[in-house]
């Protein structure tokens, strides 16, 4: 029977995967590698052309942490730098969109804080960047995040949104916003609901020409506000006068690991318009607009919450044959730690639904022991997995 190269989701948290090196030959640790390369970049392209999300961020980020560890356990499996850049567009930001780097745990987020000052904390909304500028207190263009330098031009359907402030005055009259569009939500429990793939369905509907109406569905969270007020509760208080009153009204200051700790598990759990998942630390003083940089924004950074899904290596998968003639199906795991359980293996249920989802590609070959062999082309997930 074939081991390894398949992959399960479990719908629950646990500790950081194991980063040893699989126990493969080289030339297996290369072909692997290169599949789940592949598919990380099938993933990525079905994003960013087709607004689609074909896993939660939860397992694309574990896999892509995955991938940069078989890397360096075999090296010259895959090109370093043919991963698929995101579309660029033609409209240029007047502000670069930084990006934000994302802390492991607790520790890292309280080494990243010490010795800053006027440090404050929001929840990271769920959605897409978007730039905003004004012109004359007027909207001239709303442009996607793209590569952090250009972006799509979404100036026409952003004007559709209705939430959208299309007329500024004041301060904000003349100004570029950075903040995320997001899918307006009644009451969203993070640590119940999950992600929903919300970021994906606001790409889909700026994407889609077909979509005007259910641009109302939308709202924006303004996170930045380049080379605007210096202090933050004064820009805070202009933004919400505004009418962008979602950034005002969850940016609270910090200044102890305590306090973001407690922030993060509130957000987590309590309801929000809006799905989040994590939360960012920011200083109030930010550099001058025109020195923003893709991946330079230091000034900021962010701790996301629990995984709702956890990835497991599939080593092996079991059939066994019921009283009712029902074939059964076990995968058996990598073995890890979820919460106070250790975990290698899961009972699947029957093999009509991988079969029907096209996970799997089997052959019914029992034999007197009650096992099946089974055959797959390529890596494939299993979702919602409950362990027995």
């Amino acid at each position: 029977m074939r081991k390894g190269g398949w992959w399960l989701a479990l719908g629950m948290f646990s500790a950081s995967a194991l980063a040893t090196c699989p126990d493969w030959p080289p030339a297996r640790g290369r072909q692997e590698t290169s599949r789940l390369h592949q598919q990380i970049v099938a993933w990525k392209e079905a994003y960013w052309r087709q607004g689609a999300s074909g896993v939660s961020d939860d397992v694309y980020d574990q896999l892509t942490l995955r991938l940069a560890q078989w890397r360096q356990c075999f090296p010259g499996a895959t090109p370093e730098d043919d991963d698929l850049p995101p579309p660029t567009g033609d409209a240029r930001h007047p502000v670069a969109h930084t990006g934000v780097r994302k802390l492991a745990d607790e520790d890292s987020v309280a080494r990243w804080m010490k010795n800053k000052s006027d440090l404050w904390i929001q929840p990271k909304v769920d959605g897409v960047a978007v730039t905003l500028v004004y012109r004359q207190g007027r909207l001239v263009q709303a442009i996607s995040r793209g590569d952090g330098l250009r972006g799509e031009a979404w100036t026409a359907r952003a004007r559709q949104i209705p939430a959208l402030e299309k007329v500024m005055t004041g301060e904000l009259a003349d100004s570029v916003l950075q903040g995320e569009l997001f899918l307006r939500r009644d009451g969203h429990v993070q640590q119940q609901a999950g992600g929903m793939n919300a970021r994906a369905k606001v790409a889909g509907l700026m994407m889609r020409a077909d979509a005007a109406a259910a641009l109302s569905q939308l709202d924006v969270f303004i996170w930045a506000w380049p080379d605007g007020p210096s202090d933050m509760r004064r820009r805070q208080k202009l933004l919400a006068q505004a009418g962008f009153k979602y950034s005002g009204q969850y940016t609270h200051p910090v200044s102890r690991i305590e306090q973001v700790a407690q922030w993060r598990q509130r957000w987590y759990r309590s309801p929000l318009p809006f799905v989040s998942d994590g939360v960012i630390v920011r200083e109030g003083r930010e550099p001058p607009g025109r020195v923003w940089s893709p991946g330079k924004g230091e000034w900021l950074a962010a701790w996301k919450y629990p995984p709702a899904s956890r990835v497991m290596q599939v080593r092996a998968i079991r059939f066994s044959i019921g009283r009712s003639g029902r074939l059964n199906v076990v995968a058996e795991l990598e073995p890890q730690r979820l919460d106070d359980k250790r975990v290698q293996r899961v009972n699947v249920g029957s093999v009509s639904p991988l079969a029907d989802a096209g996970y799997w590609g089997w052959r019914s070959a029992a034999d007197q022991s009650g096992r099946a062999g089974y055959s797959s082309g390529r890596r494939r997930r299993l979702a919602d997995g409950r362990a027995p």
